[in-house]
């Protein structure tokens, strides 16, 4: 995770007043190169789900299958579903896992930044890769509340923040 990325989850929490007492669910949490997780001392509970067993993850899982029964408070989704062949299968997770009004905090790799696999490196024979166009993003959230998108055409970043209804 870059530090631009990094730099608004961290700006969006403080905007939407931190995580303390907040249950945490985090999307693709295998630390490649960075991760949320230490912005989020003193959340109740945090739980990294990942489709691989690594550093940062504790629950082995694909997305699209993880229920989360409203369990959670706050979602928060870096550098993932440009790699995700089904990203509105991501979102769909994230909304199960929240409780009603619970918040998505979420980074993606917009189309002008270079391809790059789930490791940081190139993209694998058989890997899915494909940028995130803000306008999908937005279609994707359509129906969730307070959405707030950025696009960073020159990083190559798109970032939304969006309230669960």
């Amino acid at each position: 995770m870059h530090a631009e990325a990094l730099d608004f989850v961290s700006r969006t929490l403080a905007a939407t007043g931190g995580v303390g007492g907040l249950r945490v669910l985090e999307i693709g949490s295998l630390d490649v190169n960075g991760t949320p997780r230490g912005l989020c001392d003193g959340a109740l509970c945090y739980v990294g789900i990942d489709r691989v067993a690594g550093r940062g993850v504790d629950c082995v899982c694909d997305a699209a299958q993880y229920d989360g029964a409203e369990g959670y408070d706050l979602v928060i989704c870096c550098e993932v579903l440009e790699h995700a062949p089904n990203p509105c299968a991501v979102i769909a997770c994230a909304e199960r896992a929240l409780a009603p009004g619970g918040r998505l905090i979420l980074t993606a790799a917009a189309p002008e930044r270079s391809p790059h696999g789930c490791d940081g490196e190139a993209v694998q024979v058989g890997e899915h890769y494909a940028g995130i166009l803000p306008d999908a993003l937005r279609a994707w959230l359509a129906d969730w509340g307070d959405v707030w998108i950025e696009h960073h055409p020159t990083r190559g970043d798109v970032y939304a923040m969006a309230t669960r209804p």
